[in-house]
């Protein structure tokens, strides 16, 4: 609302009634921003419609995922760095079975080119080598939808502020930081050199979920896709 001075100017200008009673308030009210007499109650103001469905929570996600007893079923986040760098950032998906690991560079948070991107490296893939991707509630993945409409990816999201619900990529980034810390300038890493890092860690022994024996992801995921 304008200040008092204001508002008696334009009163005066326009001769209006300085002494505002109650019948000559609705006639001053045309003085006001928006002509409006009051606010809108907080309640009747427009909700934003929600980012992420009910239906797509991990919650609703099967147990042969949680389990871990089905190839195809992956994990996908953004590893981050300084802003002093940039905005570029590395997505980062991991197979939930073997580990499998992929690498993504993005010149930014955007989340059309970072989903693009996703679909670009999982399209080839047999059907059930990308059953379903989990993220987190990050703006970068709000264009989910476009990943099931283009591949029928299932998409599933961790609940708010609960990275640990999608614990394998969170694990494989932190092996990562190791080649890529935070103040590591990624803009400047070519494709080759993400690929070369990317293969370095798909060849490294792991072990298996047995416990038992060291294999690399690599070697597991050529089993499963040779038994798909």
């Amino acid at each position: 609302m304008g200040s008092k001075p204001t508002f008696a100017a334009r009163c005066t200008n326009d001769r209006c009634q300085l002494s505002v009673g109650f019948h000559t308030l609705p006639q001053t009210t045309r003085y006001l921003p928006e002509h409006r007499k009051a606010r809108r109650p907080r309640r009747a103001r427009k909700r934003r419609a929600p980012k992420f469905d009910r239906d797509v929570s991990i919650l609703f996600r099967p147990d042969n995922v949680a389990h871990r007893r089905e190839f195809g079923h992956w994990e996908g986040d953004l590893m981050l760095f300084k802003q002093s760098l940039g905005q570029t950032n590395v997505t980062s998906l991991v197979e939930r079975v073997s580990r499998f690991t992929v690498l993504l560079k993005n010149a930014n948070r955007r989340t059309k080119p970072v989903m693009t991107k996703i679909v670009k490296a999982v399209r080839d893939l047999p059907v059930a080598g990308r059953r379903s991707i989990t993220f987190d509630r990050g703006t970068e993945f709000v264009s989910w939808p476009h990943l099931q409409a283009q591949l029928g990816t299932q998409t599933w999201f961790c609940d708010p502020s609960s990275p640990w619900q999608k614990g394998t990529v969170e694990n494989t980034n932190r092996r990562l930081r190791r080649w890529l810390p935070r103040q590591r300038d990624v803009a400047a890493m070519t494709e080759l050199e993400l690929k070369q890092l990317c293969d370095q860690l798909n060849k490294t022994p792991r072990l298996s979920s047995a416990g038992l024996t060291q294999r690399s992801p690599g070697a597991i995921k050529t089993d499963s896709r040779g038994a798909l």
